[in-house]
């Protein structure tokens, strides 16, 4: 199959989605399927667009797996403040369909969501292409942006939630991480019957899953988004209940709550190393 996966967030960015699609792509492609990746120029969480990429208007490379990469401009901004970041979505949003031909013909469309906008995208991406529609919906929107309290005004929130239920409608298939969204989603009209769980996994060939060596102090890793929604205080303070001399945290990566959470005293933050992947433009 030709299967094309439409996502705002791509490595060599660090982060959650960025490295789970990323393996997709790659286990896809190992099992014969053609894989295009479409995708902004990298830029996330500090809106500063990597000097090797350009913000142009449309560029290809490919990678050694022989996973394609097709990436369109945006407009790059750090990961803060609600208008410039709706803008950042919107502007991907855009150049996305107005460069969907540079894909070519494609079987299936698989778009990544949050944002809503690239899944309001994928909906006219498919229809161009012919192909069904599948939305892996990590997380939704605008359900999260209203419990952070980061969306408060009603209008805004309806209108989003209409988006959020066009886009069900119009897609074949939904993903979701865990029951209780699929459940959420299923008293949706427009979602009931096509959501199935696809869980979060760990690649055993990467990472040991035998138990840790005990000696201490613990040393617990998180490597990902520092956000708003991901409540990292949590293990911080029980770190520093328990003390220095019990475990020891250690987060890698960047994010809205990343010059917060280094004012505490028991935790190192680490920027995340460059990609793993290489990418030529």
């Amino acid at each position: 199959m030709r299967i094309l996966l439409l996502t705002h967030y791509f490595v060599p960015e660090a982060g959650a989605p960025q490295t789970r699609l990323a393996a997709l792509a790659a286990q896809l492609a190992a099992r014969g399927h053609a894989v295009t990746v479409h995708a902004p120029p990298p830029h996330y969480p500090d809106g500063i667009i990597r000097p090797a990429f350009g913000n142009r208007v449309l560029a290809r490379g490919r990678f050694a797996d022989g996973t394609r990469v097709v990436r369109s401009a945006v407009y790059a901004t750090p990961n803060r403040g609600v208008l410039r970041r709706l803008a950042n979505h919107a502007s991907f949003a855009l150049s996305a369909l107005t460069t969907a031909p540079a894909t070519g013909r494609q079987d299936a469309v698989v778009v990544e969501t949050p944002p809503l906008f690239t899944a309001a995208a994928g909906v006219a991406y498919a229809r161009l292409k012919g192909a069904p529609l599948v939305l892996n919906v990590a997380d939704r929107w605008p359900a999260s942006a209203v419990e952070l309290g980061v969306l408060t005004d009603r209008r805004a929130i309806a209108l989003a939630e209409a988006l959020e239920r066009w886009c069900y409608r119009h897609a074949a298939a939904i993903t979701v991480p865990t029951e209780k969204m699929a459940a959420a989603l299923e008293l949706l009209p427009e979602a009931a019957g096509k959501v199935t769980v696809v869980a979060p996994a760990v690649d055993l060939e990467r990472f040991d899953p035998s138990p840790p060596v005990q000696r201490p102090p613990l040393k617990v890793l998180y490597a990902g988004t520092l956000g708003l929604a991901h409540d990292l205080e949590t293990i911080i303070n029980a770190a520093e209940l328990a003390g220095s001399q019990v475990v020891e945290v250690t987060l890698v990566g960047d994010g809205a709550r990343a010059d917060a959470l280094r004012s505490h005293r028991l935790t190192v933050i680490r920027a995340p190393a460059p990609g793993c992947r290489t990418w030529g433009g």
